[in-house]
Formats: structure tokens, sequence, C-alpha cells
């Protein structure tokens, strides 16, 4: 192996060894925004679809921090944090079936997209703050219609593509795992049972079931998978130490 090779697997290692970090890191901060989402909507409960527009925005002018988590900021702040680990899980699992990594790392960003217009907060918080300041009754009930519209997309084609397209993308990196000796086999089952109940969000009344389940298997499938990432950043920091 010449120098140059040396320094190429040097490199490529300690690329590695980072990314595993960020994983683990990653996996840890979506449970702890996950759990402190859930006691945020105790105090300010979810409001798009279930509470009046005109509500939301006396809602935002009044506690800024409450209308945030009252339309979903803990998610789209783990939906972007999520890049990484679907980056993570591909430079893990790339190694077992490159094609079918690759194809759920495209699944699972495409998902991130979807959220992203699922989630127009920054426009309702736009919304609100002409509402406020409107001067005729015309205005508001203009600014009212547009605040509608825009949170009918929290529940749109938007908001069941992301539900969809991250259960499986999740579900085949988890199925990839069975075959990749850098994960336990039982992260792998949970991720397979957890995101097989997922993908069935659409069914009626039973949906929110299945979420909820969905929600409680999700607890050790990130617990695990920090885990595992944590282990193979050690692991690969050691590779890179022997090579240098």
């Amino acid at each position: 192996m010449t120098n140059k090779d040396l320094d190429n697997l040097n490199t490529a290692v300690q690329g590695s060894s980072t990314f595993y970090l960020f994983g683990g890191i990653t996996a840890i901060l979506i449970l702890v925004m996950m759990l402190i989402s859930i006691v945020g909507y105790i105090a300010w409960p979810y409001a798009a679809g279930t509470t009046p527009t005109v509500e939301i925005f006396n809602l935002i002018q009044t506690n800024i921090w409450a209308g945030f988590i009252a339309l979903d900021l803990g998610l789209s702040i783990t939906n972007l944090v999520s890049i990484l680990l679907y980056l993570a899980l591909y430079l893990v699992l790339r190694q077992v079936y490159s094609a079918q990594a690759l194809t759920a790392l495209a699944i699972g960003l495409l998902a991130v997209a979807a959220l992203i217009a699922a989630r127009p907060v920054l426009e309702i918080f736009s919304l609100s703050d002409l509402y406020t300041a409107a001067a005729s009754e015309t205005d508001q009930s203009r600014y009212l219609t547009a605040g509608e519209t825009l949170l009918l997309q929290f529940h749109g084609a938007a908001w069941h593509t992301y539900m969809l397209l991250g259960a499986v993308a999740s579900l085949i990196n988890a199925v990839l795992m069975l075959r990749s000796p850098h994960f336990g086999r039982t992260l792998a089952y949970i991720g397979i049972v957890t995101f097989t109940i997922n993908a069935l969000f659409w069914l009626p009344v039973l949906g929110i079931l299945l979420l909820f389940v969905a929600m409680i298997g999700s607890v050790p499938w990130y617990i695990l998978l920090a885990r595992d990432f944590f282990r193979l950043s050690r692991k690969t920091s050691t590779q890179e130490s022997t090579l240098i």
C-alpha cells in the first residue's frame, strides 16, 4: 500500500467515525426532543386542525413558545436533524446492500422535504402578526382565511407523504440491519415491527392507536441505535489510530 493509499484510507475512516458519532448524537437528540414535545403538548396541546385559527393567532401573540409547540415545533426540528441520521445509516448500511441503502437515504430525504412543506409554521406566525395589526375586519377576515388554508397543510398530502416515506425509509434500514454486523438484531427487529406499524397510520380510527404504539416502540429503537453508533464510532476511531 502506497502512502497515498494509506492517506485516503485514513481520511475515509476518520470521516466515517465522525458521521457515526453524529448519528449517535442525532438519535439521542431526536429521542429527547420527542419526549420534550410530549410534555409540551400537555401544557399547550397540538392546535392545527383542533383549534380555531383565531385562537392560534392569539396564542402566538400572547406566548410565542406555546405557539411553536402547539404547531409541532419539536417535529419540525427533529425532521431537519434526522438528515444526519439518514446519512449515518447510509454510510454503514451501504456496506451490506449499497443500492437498497441508497434507496432508503433518498426516500428519507424526500420525507424530510415533505414535512417542511407540511409545516408552514413561520408563515402562520407572519399571518398572526398581520391579523393583529390589521386595521379593519375585512383585512382580519382575509388573514384568517389564509391561515386556515395553511393549517390544512398540517394534515394534507405533504403530511401523509412524510409519514409514509419516513416509515418506508426506516423500515428498509431496519431490514438491512439484519445483514449488518454493526447493528444488533434486537434493534433491527424493533425497527421492523415499529415502522411496519407506523406505515399503517392511514387506517381509519385504528391509525391513531397504531401511531401511539409506534411512538412507544421508537423509544428503545433510538436508544439502541445511539448505542450502536457510539460503539461503531469508537471502533473506527481505534482503526484510525492504527493507521496514523
